[in-house]
């Protein structure tokens, strides 16, 4: 059992440093299923994520690379990349392969099979895949008709990437209903399973990681044939075995259906692509949709009217504002109710701060304005600001309401028992929110010397 744990552990180490999207964890340990952390998709009706993993496409194409023989004559270079040559004739075309990649995101579904890239998007329905065939230890392609794609993945990934493809075509074929499995398995895994994925992923946090090796070709296309077939077995009888096992179980949690209660304190406020200041509101709701709401509250303001509330039981909340609709307008991040912060430093709540900001807009739309400190010896409040510089009042006035004429942060630190508050919002610019004037501010606070590109 012990032994089992350990490799278990390793596996998910593998995993979930190669890919951030998806924490395979209970999927492991055989008490649920991955658990999928993807932003910017949005599910059909019916329609659950299964597998998400960062993916290239890649096309070989045959060019004339140069030429040999009898050709003679000068060759005078235009530019870069450019060269003409005069003279001569007779000369054979050398001719080689050349592969083009494109990167992006697959993702798998029990509808469809998806790849989201700027230049070699494509869309597969789970219907219509007639093959899908390992190449190499981090390669294979995917057939659709009379379509198909080479795709690379990370060689500690690729198992997974073809077994999800192969379970939701293999469900389909077979009428599973892959949703309500889902759901189900959502629902039954116990507070015990959830504290034991807690535990593990705790402890692969502590493991050192170890990039798999790539083995080496010895008999070429033969030992290729023979490593295709076995992937393709070896990969059938782990989801089903796997699948089967956590069937009996009962202890699933799936896609984007799945909450991530068991996500410590830490986990929350640092998820990979969190959301951000002035972004989508109605992909924030989804975003967080997977976190447990004992944890991050997310207020409709802007629907309620104005009502503004003080969320303090919350860790994470986050607000549209009483003038925005459609956009993320404040943060409240209440770091001191939850023990993992008890020894966090100024430079670290500084790093979660930026982190909550889009520094591409704030450093091209804004300029700094005010950037002070100010307290006693029981709490201190560092105030860092911008307002809208003239390309922005411009940006701004062509329909980006989203951008506010001033914006900034303020980080509250109590003393005495080391607690931290954020707030990101439009009011770290008003001085009427601390009760004084610009003359007392100029008396009275110091300036806050910070550069803020380091926590970038």
């Amino acid at each position: 059992m012990v032994e089992d744990i350990l490799q278990a552990k390793q596996k998910i180490c593998q995993h979930n440093h190669n890919n951030s999207y998806v924490d395979i964890t209970p999927y492991e340990l055989q008490v649920g299923v991955p658990i999928v952390n993807y932003m910017g998709f949005f599910p059909q009706a019916d329609e659950v994520v299964v597998y998400v993993v960062p993916a290239f496409t890649f096309k070989d194409k045959e060019q004339v690379l140069g030429y040999r023989g009898k050709s003679s004559g000068v060759s005078v270079r235009l530019a870069k990349g450019l060269t003409y040559r005069t003279g001569g004739s007779g000369g054979n075309p050398i001719r080689g392969n050349v592969r083009k990649y494109h990167e992006g995101d697959l993702i798998i579904t029990n509808k469809r099979v998806v790849f989201i890239s700027k230049d070699d998007s494509f869309e597969y329905a789970v219907s219509k895949i007639s093959a899908v065939k390992p190449l190499t230890q981090e390669s294979f392609v995917i057939q659709s008709g009379k379509s198909f794609k080479n795709i690379i993945v990370h060689n500690s990934l690729i198992i997974y990437t073809i077994g999800f493809i192969n379970y939701v075509v293999t469900g389909f074929n077979s009428n599973l209903d892959i949703v309500s499995e889902y759901k189900q398995a959502n629902n039954d895994i116990t507070e015990e399973q959830k504290n034991l994925c807690n535990q593990i992923k705790q402890d692969v946090l502590n493991m050192p990681y170890k990039e798999p090796k790539a083995k080496k070709k010895k008999w070429g296309c033969f030992t290729q044939f023979l490593f295709a077939i076995m992937c393709l077995l070896f990969i059938f009888l782990v989801f089903v075995v796997g699948f089967a096992t956590i069937s009996e179980n009962k202890s699933n949690g799936k896609g984007n259906n799945v909450t991530i209660q068991s996500y410590t304190d830490k986990n929350i406020v640092n998820l990979e692509n969190h959301p951000k200041a002035f972004d989508s509101f109605e992909e924030t709701k989804n975003f967080y949709s997977q976190v447990s709401n004992k944890k991050v509250r997310i207020l409709d303001t802007y629907k309620k009217g104005g009502a503004y509330t003080k969320e303090e039981e919350y860790l994470l909340y986050i607000d549209n504002g009483a003038s925005l609709k459609d956009y993320v307008s404040d943060i409240r991040i209440n770091l001191g109710l939850s023990e993992e912060f008890n020894d966090i430093t100024l430079d670290e709540v500084i790093k979660i701060a930026v982190s909550y900001l889009p520094m591409d807009v704030m450093n091209e739309y804004y300029n700094v304005n005010r950037v002070f400190t100010h307290g006693n010896d029981k709490i201190m409040s560092y105030h860092y600001s911008w307002e809208l510089n003239d390309k922005g009042v411009e940006y701004h006035n062509s329909g980006h309401y989203e951008l506010y004429k001033n914006y900034g942060f303020v980080v509250v630190h109590n003393i005495e028992d080391n607690t931290f508050t954020i707030n990101i919002d439009l009011w770290a610019n008003d001085v009427s929110k601390i009760g004084h004037s610009d003359e007392w501010i100029n008396k009275n606070t110091t300036k806050w010397t910070i550069d803020l590109e380091k926590y970038y």
